[in-house]
C-alpha cells in the first residue's frame, strides 16, 4: 500500500505481473525461479551450463534451455542482466521498435 497524502493506492502484485506480455512473463519468471533455486542451494550451477557432450551422450537435454536462464550469482551483474532482459524482450514482444515497425506494416 502506498500513501500519497489523502489518496491510498493499493498495489496488487498479480496485476503488475499480468501487465507483462506472456512470453516475457514466462521467461522472467523462469529466470527468477532458476536463479532463486541456485541461490537457495536447491540447484547447482554445474547442472545448468551448456555441455555438448553431456547433452548428447548422457541425454541431459534440460541443458539446452537452462543455460539461458541462469545469470550467475546475485549481485549488480545479475541485476543489469535481468533488467536488460526484461526491457528488451518486452519491447520486442510489444513491437515498439526505434523505426516504428509494427507487425502489420506490410499489410496494406
Amino acid at each position: 500500500m502506498i500513501s500519497n497524502g489523502d489518496v491510498i493506492i493499493k498495489i496488487n502484485r498479480m496485476d503488475i505481473l499480468m501487465e507483462i506480455p506472456p512470453i516475457t512473463r514466462a521467461y522472467v519468471v523462469a529466470c527468477l525461479g532458476v536463479n532463486g533455486a541456485v541461490q537457495l542451494g536447491f540447484l547447482s550451477p554445474y547442472h545448468l551450463y551448456f555441455n555438448n557432450k553431456l547433452i548428447w551422450e548422457q541425454k541431459e537435454v534440460w541443458r539446452l534451455a537452462t543455460n539461458f536462464l541462469y545469470f550467475g550469482p546475485m549481485g549488480l551483474n545479475f541485476l543489469f542482466h535481468f533488467l536488460f532482459l526484461y526491457r528488451y524482450s518486452r519491447n520486442l514482444e510489444e513491437g515498439s521498435f526505434r523505426y516504428g515497425i509494427t507487425r502489420n506494416s506490410r499489410i496494406q
